[in-house]
């Protein structure tokens, strides 16, 4: 699957994103042309929740499409997994603007590409998100204008 992945990376003729699960980088592509590279940080797999609702994330492997994007307004609902991982307590109200950064995108399979944001349990630097990407802002900025619904994104 994974080299799967790659090599349908390279040969898409339309713009689209490239994520190297191996060497932590980010690229925009089309036709196999590196428009742009981006240094990334992967979670490690984890299982989260408590039996017997408890789920398995791991970084995705083949096609996924973006679903949305979303910029620092957006006040994402942080699962209440995400405050025991990290050991904050639980808030009655799990909505927090800019909780994903200054710019989001959101996967198909509900995986996140995301920035550190500057508030709530993700704005620890040596945190990720289990089962996502989390990039510079500065890079995902740059390439903002691209980010379309529908956008296909590679893991290999």
């Amino acid at each position: 699957a994974t080299e799967l992945a790659r090599r349908q990376s390279l040969s898409d003729s339309d713009l689209h994103l490239a994520v190297d699960t191996e060497n932590g980088l980010l690229y925009l592509e089309r036709q196999g042309a590196r428009l742009r590279e981006m240094r990334v940080r992967l979670a490690r797999e984890a299982t989260v929740g408590t039996p017997p609702d408890a789920v398995t994330l791991a970084t995705p492997l083949g096609k996924r499409s973006v679903a949305r994007v979303v910029d620092g307004s957006y006040g994402w609902a942080v699962p209440e997994w995400v405050y025991v991982e990290r050991g904050w307590p639980v808030p009655r109200d799990r909505r927090v603007p800019g909780a994903l950064g200054p710019l989001a995108v959101f996967l198909d399979s509900g995986a996140v590409l995301y920035s550190r944001p500057a508030v709530g349990p993700l704005s620890d630097a040596s945190y990720v998100l289990s089962g996502s990407v989390r990039a510079e802002a500065p890079d995902l900025e740059a390439i903002r204008e691209d980010l379309q619904p529908g956008m296909a994104v590679y893991f290999h």
